[in-house]
């Protein structure tokens, strides 16, 4: 379906395809009840190491506890069970190499909260790759995160650290088509 728009002298034409929007896809968001954000990052198009190099940069910089990479169609997510303030976690995001889309549309929107797919996107959900080690565990995680996480992939059970994790047990979950 095509929609042709003519306004001042000026054609403006924009295409629909309306038939790709038909996949449910399901994905949870990095905000934990009560206060804080876990930290989420979206990388697209770059190598596991230069990530990984990141990921232990960040771990320094913000003194932040091990991180879990999955891979995805497109690149990879990178997760980290810490729970941060909105201000810290938008300096994460700005100092990380994460797609400029996952970072700045939920600050431009206002709603304030990213989200990252766990569910299959042409065939294939993403695959726990690496964990990324620190020796910084200080600050609290999120129980609701890492039992969906550990739910998700039951291979993690029991290697995703919970030392100071909170007593939650919800999270907010988001479904979308594409």
């Amino acid at each position: 379906m095509k929609v042709k728009l003519q306004a001042f002298n000026r054609v403006f034409v924009t295409a629909f395809d309306w038939k790709r929007q038909k996949h449910d896809i399901f994905g949870s968001t990095n905000r934990c009840y009560g206060l804080g954000y876990i930290i989420y990052l979206d990388y697209d198009g770059l190598e596991l190491d230069w990530i990984t190099a990141e990921l232990m940069e960040m771990q320094e910089l913000f003194g932040l506890s091990h991180f879990y990479v999955f891979e995805t169609n497109h690149g990879y997510h990178a997760v980290c069970f810490d729970k941060v303030s909105l201000l810290t976690y938008v300096e994460v995001l700005k100092n990380s190499s994460a797609d400029i889309n996952f970072i700045d549309v939920p600050l431009k929107y206002g709603k304030k909260v990213w989200t990252l797919r766990w569910s299959e996107k042409d065939g294939e959900k993403p695959k726990f790759v690496r964990a990324v080690l620190s020796t910084r565990c200080n600050r609290n995680k999120s129980k609701a995160h890492i039992d969906f996480v550990e739910k998700m992939y039951p291979e993690l059970i029991g290697k995703i650290d919970r030392e100071a994790q909170d007593k939650s047990d919800k999270i907010i979950l988001s479904n979308y088509k594409i």
